[in-house]
């Protein structure tokens, strides 16, 4: 394979769209389409969305799923937060599942599931910093 091979099957955007679903526990659940598209380069372990503002670390990568993140956070005040996001390498199945809550806000949900599909690498902008 050639360096420009190995680099498409490494290094390409994902254009994804589907339902969205979000909600508090007490309010009824808003629905939605989405669409967004992801950077993903496997040889540097990066990704980002849209405008690709900031890069991310990919969380896990195996033959059949990229997971992108899957992190759980507690705070101090006993609020927790819930965020996973994975393509099935298979099939282009796109989930985000997102879930927190909060002793004085309650609990609020907000599910993507839609479907993937590769496109051309457009690489990643240079960081904007402050200093």
């Amino acid at each position: 394979m050639t360096p420009i091979a190995i680099a498409s099957v490494l290094a390409f955007n994902l254009i994804c769209s589907g339902q969205e679903i979000s909600g508090a526990k007490d309010i009824g659940p808003k629905q939605e389409t989405y669409s967004s598209i992801y950077r993903v380069d496997l040889g540097s372990q990066k990704w980002c969305e849209g405008d690709c503002e900031r890069q991310r670390n990919i969380f896990l990568v195996t033959d059949y799923e990229i997971t992108l993140t899957d992190e759980y956070e507690v705070e101090r005040n006993g609020s927790d937060e819930r965020k996973v996001e994975t393509i099935d390498r298979t099939n282009g199945r796109h989930t985000l599942d997102y879930a927190s809550h909060s002793p004085l806000i309650g609990e609020f949900t907000f599910k993507r599931v839609g479907a993937c599909h590769k496109s051309e690498f457009t690489g990643f902008p240079a960081p904007k910093q402050k200093f």
